[in-house]
């Protein structure tokens, strides 16, 4: 943190944000869509894996645009399925892609992120970059482990989506195997500028 600098961590449930303030950091509780954000505020503003999973969130777009300050940035990671989805193999893909369709049932979306850089042009933001990655990770890595915990924590929401709970056991088999390696959808990683403009 710069001297001087203030760091504000929101979440709708903060429980896992404890640690922050030790750090120097402030924890705020806040609904992204109801809850007021203050304008011109923020010299950057970042969400990582937060958007996609919100019915309203062009709306929360084009707050946090407000929340910056004359020459602020905005960054926003977020998941997409963009051509990946029907070619990841094996058990593991099976079950994702039906993860996948149930995020969707909840409201979230596997398709927006890639969209991201047209619409923060569209909302007059400058020097706008885009650019994704698809993370590759190795059975029984930390990233392998946190989907074979998501797959144990969504499994009847997955069976009951028509997914066998064999075709589950699979995948979480081959999450375990260090001689396989995986990946998982794209990362859209989009970022730009808020100039002098009048707020929206």
């Amino acid at each position: 943190m710069l001297p001087g600098g203030r760091v504000l961590a929101v979440d709708a449930d903060p429980r896992h944000l404890t640690d922050l303030p030790g750090l120097g950091g402030e924890v705020a509780q806040l609904d992204l869509v109801a809850d007021d954000i203050p304008s011109g505020a923020f010299d950057f503003v970042h969400t990582r894996f937060v958007l996609l999973h919100i019915a309203d969130r062009d709306v929360v777009v084009q707050r946090l645009v407000r929340a910056l300050a004359p020459g602020g940035v905005l960054m926003l990671e977020e998941g997409d399925g963009l051509g990946v989805l029907d070619a990841m193999p094996s058990a593991f893909g099976e079950v994702w892609r039906a993860f996948a369709r149930s995020t969707e049932t909840a409201g979230a979306s596997q398709s927006w992120a890639r969209n991201l850089p047209t619409q923060l042009d569209a909302l007059g933001l400058v020097d706008v970059h885009a650019e994704a990655d698809i993370p590759m990770f190795r059975g029984g890595s930390p990233t392998a482990r946190m989907w074979n915990l998501t797959w144990t924590q969504a499994h009847d929401a997955l069976v009951g989506s028509g997914v066998r709970p064999e075709v589950i056991a699979t995948a979480q088999a081959e999450l375990e195997d260090n001689r396989r390696w995986h990946f998982a959808p794209p990362t859209v990683r989009a970022w730009a500028r808020r100039g002098e403009m009048p707020d929206r």
